[in-house]
């Protein structure tokens, strides 16, 4: 990453609500927390405990942050020290390597795909576990044209004209929906909408990727807004940051192309060096 924006803490406990989280940053002076990012995880023991990707909106300049910081910057594993209740605890604190740090929190979108009317739904719901970008909520098939050749009125022919044999035939399509419960955080998720908004591309129209179906069909799966407010459960903001997210499509005009070989599952890559602090028990 360019510059500090977030921090990796590998253990926290199940029990820990993620406003807490937030609101200890802040009252030990390390910054404003944006959103948290969390995994559930569990231990080899088969304990369940949260591992936290922690957004800031900005940092204090005190003592404690910058210290934090440069330690972090460094690579060095932190002993993050607070109190809970009258005891002490700590987190486990490093910086956010993920290969998703920087991009942006996932808009809640609907996809929508026109395909022709022989496209089996299997082929479609192929590829979206392929694809994994999202817990699906529901899709649908609505018929969307005829099966009238564009070219016949232009050049002023009949459907019975022998000319029309030499013409390409629009087959009967269907506009198939993809509704959403939330999307995934995770690589594939991120490169697809990322390309799917870019802001390099000022081309007007609804934006667009294309994935490859199978070695002969390519399909164009556009952004629609969503039908049903969603968002993401292992996602918390805080709703007091003064720089929110947006996560709601209103009508890009952008698109782009996504590659569909970067789409696996990437939760996060971290080094882990000599840790600092105090005793006291991991939370």
């Amino acid at each position: 990453m360019s510059a500090l924006q977030s921090l990796f803490l590998a253990h926290v406990s199940d029990s820990v609500d993620m406003s807490f989280v937030s609101k200890t940053f802040q009252t030990r002076e390390i910054g404003v927390v944006e959103r948290i990012e969390w995994i559930p995880n569990v231990t080899k023991e088969g304990t369940p405990f949260k591992t936290c990707f922690v957004y800031f909106s900005s940092f204090y300049e005190t003592p404690a942050s910058l210290e934090l910081r440069h330690a972090v910057a460094e690579m060095r594993q932190v002993k993050f020290v607070y109190s809970e209740g009258r005891r002490a605890a700590y987190w486990k604190v490093a910086a956010n390597t993920s290969s998703i740090a920087d991009y942006p929190p996932n808009k809640h979108v609907d996809l929508e795909v026109l395909v022709d009317a022989h496209v089996m739904s299997e082929s479609v719901e192929d590829m979206l576990e392929q694809l994994d970008l999202g817990k699906v909520l529901k899709v649908s098939r609505e018929r969307k044209g005829g099966a009238q050749n564009p070219h016949e009125e232009f050049l002023g022919m009949s459907r019975e004209d022998p000319r029309n044999m030499l013409l390409p035939v629009q087959h009967e399509n269907e506009r198939v929906r993809i509704q959403f419960e939330y999307w995934h955080r995770n690589l594939a998720a991120a490169q697809f909408q990322y390309r799917l908004f870019d802001a390099r591309s000022a081309e007007a129209g609804p934006p667009y990727v294309k994935v490859q179906v199978s070695d002969c069909m390519v399909l164009k799966i556009y952004a629609v807004p969503a039908k049903i407010a969603g968002s993401n459960p292992f996602v918390w903001v805080n709703p007091a940051s003064p720089s929110l997210p947006r996560v709601a499509y209103a009508g890009s005009v952008r698109y782009g192309d996504y590659d569909t070989k970067n789409s696996g599952l990437d939760l996060c890559s971290w080094i882990a060096c000599s840790a600092i602090g105090m005793n006291a028990p991991m939370s």
